[in-house]
């Protein structure tokens, strides 16, 4: 698949992933954005009413990205919502690519029913990845294994 400005070679999104996954995660905010930047992922604009979304990634086009805070421990999980721009069957290209790296760096997934499409979810030490390759943009989310976990028999997840 050609990279163009709304398209994050999907490479660089499992070496994003998988940095997240091996690193430890920021207690401040402050320590946050120095990680944001080491990740090469630090939105430029902010989303109107949602503090803790952004986008304007350098490299990353129309991605838009999320994270979420816990006072008491910080960092909790980062999402991102990517090409949104893309037609369908280059989504669905580079959705097949990315879904081969995870795959490729950290096994076969369990696969979590979802309304309109089966998540892939890997469950790796203290952290979650959760993988939509479904929908107007695919979705990618790390997330503390706590908060994931919880949740998990709610949402019907099943091995692949």
């Amino acid at each position: 698949m050609p990279s163009t400005p709304s398209a994050p070679p999907p490479a660089v999104v499992a070496s994003t992933v998988r940095r997240l996954v091996e690193s430890p995660w920021a207690e401040d905010d402050r320590e946050r954005q120095r990680q944001f930047e080491a990740w090469g992922v630090v939105p430029h604009a902010e989303v109107p009413d949602h503090p803790r979304w952004g986008v304007g990634i350098p490299g990353w086009g129309d991605a838009l990205m999320c994270w979420s805070w816990d006072d008491r421990v910080g960092l909790v999980g980062v999402g991102w919502f990517l090409w949104g721009s893309l037609d369908a069957a280059a989504r669905e290209a580079a959705a097949t690519a990315l879904m081969g790296s995870l795959s490729a760096e950290f096994g076969r997934p369990s696969i979590r029913d979802g309304q309109r499409c089966e998540w892939r979810i890997w469950e790796l030490p203290g952290v979650t990845v959760e993988f939509c390759p479904c929908g107007e943009r695919v979705q990618v989310h790390v997330l503390a294994s706590s908060l994931a976990v919880d949740e998990s028999e709610a949402r019907g997840i099943h091995v692949a």
